[in-house]
């Protein structure tokens, strides 16, 4: 009888010991969904995040952190959509919008890091403050952990030189960029693209780097001179080559760089509601040469959205 009993309270303490860390865990763990298209509607709110210092979001009044009025293609893009959920749930919604310090915030944890090879729920999604970020937000591995992507933009590094310090020709090319100086975002695929090129192909005369944050900035000092070249993604190429071109009389746009990359907006893993809505809208747009997408992109870049895919898929053909 002892014996049994004496096996029987092993038996509970090992079960104990594989239950009570589990139970410890799920307790512990922080529990986060998305919402349901039901609680958005009970809300009154769809909630947005976007970051400033992404290209063509402009954000008033200056420092605006919350509530603020904001100028962006995808913005716009994001209160069409939000016009298509009104009239599926019957109620007019408010755009609730946060705006982040940077990029990196779209992934942070609740300590305000971006961990890489985390598959953590970024936190910002998590607590509820956003429910889907409307940028164009490159697809990676270490962000596709986090977040899951609509994708509907392509894009590439394009380079920018000063026309008036010997870089500007027709026939200008990837080695015509050795021992100059670029003016780019620290810790961006730029300088990643840099750093690569000045271990392989330009070690022995390597490219000279500064940073700023701000592509405005940037474009500044290399249209008064200060540097060589830039780079931008393909749309602020060619916004800089069409509607800013007033503005930048000294910048041209060259030549494509990098391998092909792909973007969109970002939803919470498991968000099956408004990821179908989203992707339904999405789909709609693109198929239509006369949506509300097209005309947007239109007024930003000066082409519409179909052109540029176009020109996009076009220049990756092309390097082929």
């Amino acid at each position: 009888m002892e014996k049994r009993h004496a096996q029987k309270q092993r038996r509970f303490i090992l079960n104990c010991g594989l239950i009570l860390p589990f139970l410890m865990c799920l307790i512990l763990t922080p529990f986060s969904y998305a919402r349901s298209l039901d609680e958005i509607k009970t809300s009154g709110e769809l909630r947005i995040c976007v970051a400033e210092i992404v290209h063509f979001v402009k954000v008033s009044p200056p420092g605006c952190k919350s509530d603020c009025v904001l100028e962006s293609p995808h913005v716009e893009l994001a209160k069409i959509f939000k016009g298509q959920l009104d009239r599926k749930l019957k109620k007019k919604l408010k755009l609730k919008n946060k705006v982040l310090e940077n990029i990196d915030a779209f992934f942070f944890n609740d300590e305000s890091v971006f961990e890489i090879g985390s598959n953590e729920v970024p936190k910002y999604l998590k607590n509820g403050e956003c429910d889907f970020y409307p940028e164009s937000l490159g697809r990676n591995p270490g962000r596709e952990n986090k977040v899951k992507f609509l994708i509907f933009n392509a894009g590439k590094m394009i380079i920018v030189t000063n026309k008036k310090k010997g870089l500007s020709s027709p026939l200008l090319k990837e080695a015509d960029l050795a021992g100059k100086s670029a003016i780019i975002e620290k810790g961006s695929i730029y300088e990643n693209w840099i750093n690569e090129r000045n271990k392989t192909v330009f070690s022995k005369n390597p490219i000279r780097k500064e940073f700023v944050m701000a592509m405005e900035e940037k474009l500044a000092l290399l249209n008064e001179g200060k540097y060589d070249f830039t780079i931008l993604d393909i749309g602020t190429g060619l916004q800089v080559a069409g509607t800013m071109n007033s503005r930048y009389k000294n910048i041209e746009v060259s030549f494509p760089v990098g391998e092909m990359s792909y973007g969109g907006w970002a939803f919470q893993k498991g968000d099956e509601d408004l990821f179908a809505e989203g992707k339904k809208f999405i789909e709609a747009q693109t198929r239509n040469s006369n949506s509300e997408m097209n005309r947007i992109w239109k007024k930003y870049f000066g082409l519409s959205h179909a052109d540029y895919m176009n020109i996009v898929t076009g220049v990756s053909s092309h390097e082929k």
